[in-house]
């Protein structure tokens, strides 16, 4: 079963190519006035379809939904704390930087924190960016305080060469310019999901087109009737002039 945006799109997309058909004949026959003493004098015959009004019955069958669509403020907060964690833990797998389970846990509290002030009805002026902003400003904070407190830490608890080399790779990750850098690149990947959530694509219409299955549908109060009134606007390829460069432009007919 065809989209309802394809059957449209078929529709017109004969209605050019039969403007094509009917261009292409036209200059058959001028080529053959051109040919003949009497013919040459007369116009050449060719048709235009300034205006096609097309009366189309179709059976809806199914609506297919393309994503999950986020609305409201508290959708958008909790979507944004979502992103904001997986990718957080994602660039921290990715390079290799080891957080206990309290420290991930603090930073999940410092960010749920955050969060809840957020849903809070008094405060207004929050839009998507301002909420993004502030919970990667809240995570960032959290991995800095991770590593200043990481760097309290008596070197006598890192026995083994392995706590060492984690330890220092640790507070490398997380100096305030890798930080800085994290942050930047965070914003754009979590702002992309909550654009992708708030603009999600809208749904695909499934129909039936063919005229048998439409009979077999019911009758025709139960079928959809879309009236689609089509205007021909053409182009043609022109000779431009310009800074004494000759190109030739596409411009209305």
């Amino acid at each position: 079963m065809p989209y309802l945006s394809e059957v449209f799109g078929y529709i017109l997309s004969e209605i050019t190519t039969a403007r094509l058909q009917a261009d292409l004949e036209s200059m058959r026959i001028a080529d053959l006035y051109a040919g003949d003493s009497l013919l040459k004098h007369m116009p050449i015959p060719h048709f235009r379809l300034p205006e096609l009004n097309v009366d189309i019955p179709l059976a809806i069958t199914d609506i297919e939904e393309n994503g999950e669509k986020i609305t409201g403020r508290d959708a958008i907060i909790a979507s944004s704390e979502e992103s904001v964690m997986f990718h957080i833990n994602s660039t921290l797998e990715e390079g290799g930087v080891v957080l206990t389970d309290q420290e991930k846990q603090s930073m999940a509290n410092e960010i749920k924190s955050t969060t809840s002030r957020m849903r809070d009805k008094r405060v207004t002026a929050l839009n998507s960016k301002k909420i993004v902003d502030e919970l990667l400003e809240t995570a960032v904070t959290g991995l800095r305080m991770i590593r200043i407190s990481r760097e309290r830490v008596p070197e006598r608890n890192r026995r083994t060469k392995k706590a060492k080399e984690e330890h220092e790779h640790l507070l490398k990750a997380l100096s305030d310019e890798n930080l800085k850098a994290m942050s930047s690149t965070l914003i754009g990947k979590v702002s992309t999901d909550i654009s992708k959530k708030i603009l999600a694509e809208p749904a695909n219409i499934r129909v039936l087109a063919n005229t048998a299955e439409i009979r077999e549908a019911g009758p025709t109060n139960v079928l959809a009737m879309f009236h689609l009134s089509i205007k021909e606007e053409a182009y043609e390829w022109a000779t431009m002039e310009s800074d004494g460069n000759i190109e030739q432009r596409l411009v209305p007919e």
